[in-house]
């Protein structure tokens, strides 16, 4: 079977990006346009590899629309700089963020804070600063109170065919 790999009677899926343009923006995988697509949907704005750090480039900074100052709990953060994979749990992502926070000076008070997001908006973790309810430095976005609708199925779905590959 083409683009699975097998192991122990489990099957695991390889993913292959595949570059996509949206928004006269060409993007490294559809996954990275899909997150684009999402984002304005959601009015988030966003830059694409805006910064170059020491050993990473950041796939977006995001903004978060509804955020004036950080929020009240534990110091929310009023913008991400985001690494998207395709991660399918949150635990993959924390594997993928740690090695970029060494690049990243993080002080809870300024922004942004580093973050991660996977194969859709349930799989995304960023850095919280302090704390959140757990006492975690982590939290993942359907925990942000600045506005973000986090009914996301629907708009998930939208940004996915905003983006899905046509024959030319």
């Amino acid at each position: 079977m083409s683009g699975t790999k097998h192991r122990e009677d489990r099957m695991t899926l390889r993913y292959k990006a595949h570059p996509t343009v949206y928004r006269h923006t060409r993007f490294r995988s559809r996954l990275e346009a899909r997150w684009a697509a999402w984002f304005d949907l959601n009015k988030i704005k966003w830059q694409y590899e805006p910064i170059d750090l020491v050993e990473w480039v950041p796939d977006f900074i995001i903004y978060f629309p509804y955020c004036p100052t950080r929020g009240p709990v534990c110091g929310m953060p009023r913008s991400l700089v985001v690494e998207v994979k395709p991660a399918t749990s949150i635990e993959m992502l924390l594997q993928i963020i740690q090695p970029h926070l060494k690049d990243i000076i993080y002080d809870p008070n300024i922004d942004p804070a580093p973050a991660a997001f996977g194969i859709n908006p349930s799989i995304s973790y960023y850095h919280a600063g302090s704390c959140n309810s757990e006492g975690s430095a982590f939290q993942s976005l359907d925990e942000h109170q600045c506005g973000i609708s986090m009914d996301w199925e629907d708009t998930w779905a939208q940004a996915g065919n905003t983006v899905q590959w046509r024959k030319a």
